[in-house]
């Protein structure tokens, strides 16, 4: 998911980066969807994800 953020949402450039098949990136995001019931396609759900996933960068572990 961060990847694909990173690639401004690109499937293809994600992959590429992943080094893996574009189809693998998409079942994946499928999968977060639905296993979260967030839909990256909602703006609001995008905006609530890339923020927890800034949180998470910028918490100590």
């Amino acid at each position: 998911l961060a990847t694909w953020l990173a690639c401004d949402g690109s499937a293809q450039r994600a992959s590429r980066r992943l080094y893996c098949h574009r189809n693998t990136v998409l079942n994946r995001l499928r999968r977060y969807e639905q296993l979260t019931g967030r839909s990256l396609s909602r703006p609001f759900d995008l905006v609530e994800v890339t923020l927890a996933l800034t949180a998470r960068k910028l918490l100590p572990r």
